[in-house]
């Protein structure tokens, strides 16, 4: 009887076809969609109010990045997962730094704005007060004729002793000489629906004997007009 030949093959010679499915690892989908949503997160740039993408974005990614860690090898995507991570977070942070920083500035204007509104109230400059209260479109030329259109008009003669008659310009129109007024706290800034802004600052009114009272002034700001007017104000709580 021969002798059984030598095989030529490696006894750990695995077919191609075999040795790619040993080897195969299934592609995570929270990695997959992790980088979806990093690229997703562009959105963000337009409105921060899609900064929910990036976050979701951050999310997916390191849950990716802990199953494929756990699995034993089992798991494929870890570049994807540390893609969208990365997107994720870059596209996120330059958002909210930005809006951030936007809003800083927002608020100061609105604070410098609201502040040379309440000076033509003591300086008994009403009409002027009156008119920034509307928006820039529908204002009247600051001129002689503001005078005479509200004292003949009968709807804006009515609108201006409504406002004679608020406290706040109450307040400011009979303050004594050497009354001031000062910024104080930010109440708040936020974005409205229409890509505008909207403001609350709180000013101090300080008279001569160091007494003062506080009250706050709501300013409004259209994307498109860019120029600020006074939605309403009144005593501090």
């Amino acid at each position: 009887m021969s002798e059984p030949t030598e095989s030529i093959v490696p006894a750990d010679y695995l077919h191609d076809d075999v040795q790619a499915v040993a080897q195969y690892r299934s592609v995570s989908s929270l990695a997959v969609l992790s980088a979806v949503l990093g690229v997703g997160s562009l959105v963000a740039l337009v409105s921060d109010t899609l900064l929910v993408i990036p976050i979701l974005g951050v999310v997916c990614a390191v849950l990716a990045l802990r199953r494929i860690a756990n699995s034993e090898d089992q798991l494929a995507g870890r570049r994807a997962a540390l893609v969208g991570l990365a997107l994720s977070l870059t596209i996120g942070s330059g958002v909210y730094v930005r809006d951030a920083v936007r809003v800083r500035l927002v608020a100061a204007e609105a604070k410098q704005w609201g502040l040379e509104w309440c000076e033509l109230l003591l300086d008994g400059q009403l009409l002027t007060a009156l008119e920034l209260k509307n928006p820039a479109a529908s204002r009247r030329t600051f001129d002689d004729s503001l005078a005479e259109y509200y004292e003949t008009n009968e709807v804006a003669a009515e609108a201006l002793q409504t406002f004679k008659d608020d406290p706040v310009v109450v307040l400011l129109s009979d303050a004594p000489e050497g009354a001031r007024i000062e910024p104080g706290e930010l109440v708040g800034v936020e974005r409205n629906g229409r890509g505008g802004y909207l403001a609350a600052q709180e000013f101090i009114f300080v008279t001569p004997d160091d007494a003062d009272q506080k009250f706050k002034v709501f300013l409004s700001r259209s994307r498109l007009g860019g120029v600020w007017h006074v939605t309403g104000h009144r005593p501090s709580d």
